[in-house]
């Protein structure tokens, strides 16, 4: 598995990385440590990364971009955040 450090996925997604900081401050990039105490990211950073930009385009606030990575995450769709008509009986993933 191809890891990355901040100055690295800086370069190769073209976010700062003070950008990549705050992401991961505002729980949006999650990052591992290695002992040093240096962010490391995995591969998906960069996709993830991509969809961040994407839904920033959209207008979307980081508050609703960090909701969708979770559901992504999730796989599934948490009907207890959605009123009844936005969630129909049976619909229980995201596609």
């Amino acid at each position: 598995m191809t890891t990355y450090r901040i100055s690295q996925l800086a370069d190769r997604s073209g976010v700062p990385a003070t950008t990549l900081r705050f992401y991961e401050d505002a729980g949006l990039l999650p990052a591992d440590r290695t002992p040093a105490g240096y962010r490391v990211y995995g591969e998906d950073a960069v996709e993830r990364l991509a969809f961040i930009s994407s839904a920033k385009l959209l207008g979307l606030a980081l508050e609703e971009i960090r909701e969708l990575l979770d559901i992504r995450e999730e796989g599934v769709r948490n009907c207890s955040r959605l009123s009844v008509h936005e969630c129909p009986s049976g619909v229980t993933s995201v596609v």
